[in-house]
């Protein structure tokens, strides 16, 4: 019934971007029902802004609806006006566990 950023000090490229990258795991518990939206930098990086504040705006952005299918989100994110004029390249990745 919400959503909430993932807090982790692992970061790096984009899955698959760098062959032989070396990443780093974490592990977050999941329950039946919790959707899960990964996205590269260029989702919430905006210039002269920081980045925590385009991350605030992705959460509410996927707050308004409380039970979206995965494609219905990534379709809401892409059309709605404060995330459009993306000036880096982008990729997300939704995943509902069933």
């Amino acid at each position: 019934g919400h959503a909430a950023p993932l807090r982790t000090s692992e970061r790096g490229p984009l899955l698959g971007a760098l062959p032989g990258y070396a990443y780093e795991t974490t592990t977050t518990p999941l329950r039946r029902g919790d959707l899960l939206l990964l996205y590269t930098d260029g989702i919430v990086e905006r210039r002269g802004e920081d980045v925590t504040k385009g991350i605030d705006r992705l959460a509410a952005l996927v707050a308004r609806d409380p039970d979206p299918t995965p494609q219905d989100l990534i379709g809401r994110i892409l059309a709605d006006p404060e995330q459009s004029g993306l000036e880096d390249d982008a990729c997300m990745l939704a995943i509902r566990l069933d």
